[in-house]
């Protein structure tokens, strides 16, 4: 057979095996393809010092040989920035270097630190970042600022002009109406809830009743002591100022309180303190009722024991009991009233950054935890303001009433709510479609 000689384009090479390798060419001739379909050329054996296709599988032991250029490139061992090398060349248990290790300058050791040490490594992982601002939903960090420079530490304050934490609140809190709560508590007032809107979108919301098992809770979490509610009136045009701070949402107050001790009722004391938390009754109270016009006055007395057996069966059944004490409790009941809330045992009066420490103590409002009939105590959950003082003749005055327990209330103090009809609370975190779309939503599923 004549040699015949092409110029051959090579398109493919794979190795089979060490050494053994597959070329794949093409022709471009049709007298070649018979050539080589008469003669086939398959293989070839090269030498080659090339790896041309160096991960497959079948050339042997590849992982681990000199052709692998991603291992074995280390020329020498790295040295830690942190453990020194020990030398005992003369000694066994005090090294030579000693002196040197001690003082940081021994050489040294050739192994590799653990990851931890690098704070690009462990900074994320173990120790974490910090972004701090004052609030969620807020950039500000003029709070955070005062605490850092007071701690001496780095709280990570924020440079990027973001909240660090987004929680908006979803819910629409509808109210039936508001008014005021004197004179049980001379300076607050209180909206009845309705219900709650739960919103996911404007074509999305849900309606939380009042008999929902789990209504209080949701607001309870919502609108705790001292936050600052946004109001809104469907029909009303009250006057609610915007220092407005919500004081409880656990009971409500009566629309006229049972028993009174005025500050001039009788000649002698009619009740004193028994501290820390009792007061004790040494004679008659007066039934609650009402003049004329409307306001409290002493009515008919009955003896301290009855009124002792009433409160404690009531208490008994479920019912919740508070006493409001005042420096001075004229009858008729009106004007301004002052709270008694401070003395030589605790002062409720003390108001820190706007909020109160104690919002319904600072009224001087306790609740009574325990009538107990021989000898005619109140006891309360909470200790008195002074170690001294007495009812009557001239001393303090004190109402006793039973809270509303049927119904979801809000107290505020700093407002009356005076003449204020239907309408919603939302908080400050409301979402963002909440307060933008606030008055479509009331309408189209509230009672706006």
């Amino acid at each position: 057979m004549p040699t015949v000689t092409y110029t051959l384009n090579i398109v493919d090479i794979n190795p089979i095996g060490n050494n053994i390798w597959q070329l794949e060419f093409n022709p471009n001739s049709s007298l070649l393809e018979s050539d080589i379909s008469a003669n086939p050329l398959t293989y070839l054996s090269c030498s080659s010092p090339v790896i041309l296709n160096p991960f497959l599988n079948n050339i042997g032991n590849f992982n681990n040989s000199n052709y692998n250029a991603i291992i074995n490139n280390a020329n020498i061992n790295r040295l830690s920035e942190y453990y020194k090398q020990i030398d005992y060349a003369t000694a066994q248990t005090v090294p030579v270097n000693f002196e040197a290790i001690i003082s940081g300058t021994a050489y040294p050791a050739a192994i590799q630190d653990s990851n931890y040490t690098s704070y690009q490594y462990s900074g994320i992982r173990y120790r974490g970042s910090k972004n701090t601002t004052d609030n969620f939903n807020s950039p500000l960090t003029i709070t955070s600022s005062i605490v850092q420079t007071y701690q001496n530490d780095n709280l990570g304050l924020t440079t990027l002009g973001y909240a660090s934490v987004n929680s908006f609140d979803t819910g629409i809190y509808e109210f039936a109406w508001g008014g005021g709560t004197y004179p049980e508590i001379a300076t607050g007032g209180a909206v009845k809830l309705s219900q709650i809107l739960n919103v996911d979108t404007t074509s999305s919301v849900g309606i939380i009743s009042p008999l929902t098992d789990y209504f209080r809770g949701v607001v309870d979490q919502d609108l705790p002591a001292n936050s600052q509610p946004q109001f809104t009136q469907y029909s009303t045009t009250a006057n609610i100022p915007n220092t407005a701070r919500v004081m409880t949402t656990d009971f409500g107050v009566p629309t006229i309180s049972i028993y009174m001790i005025g500050s001039a009722f009788g000649s002698g004391d009619a009740a004193q303190f028994t501290p820390p938390n009792s007061i004790t009754f040494i004679t008659n109270v007066s039934r609650v009722t009402t003049n004329s016009s409307g306001f409290y006055i002493s009515g008919s007395t009955i003896s301290r024991t009855t009124m002792s057996v009433e409160i404690s069966n009531s208490l008994a059944s479920g019912d919740r009991w508070f006493v409001t004490l005042y420096q001075d409790l004229p009858s008729p009941i009106q004007g301004t009233l002052e709270p008694f809330n401070s003395g030589s045992l605790n002062n409720y009066s003390i108001i820190t950054r706007g909020s109160y420490n104690n919002p319904v103590l600072y009224n001087g409002v306790f609740e009574v935890s325990s009538s107990i009939v021989s000898g005619s105590i109140l006891t309360l959950y909470d200790d008195l303001p002074n170690s001294s003082g007495s009812f009557g003749d001239g001393g303090l005055g004190m109402l006793i009433w039973k809270a509303i327990t049927d119904g979801t209330f809000v107290l505020f103090n700093g407002t009356t709510l005076s003449g204020v009809g239907k309408g919603n609370l939302i908080t400050p975190t409301a979402s963002p479609t909440i307060k933008n779309n606030l008055t479509y939503i009331t309408q189209e599923y509230g009672t706006n």
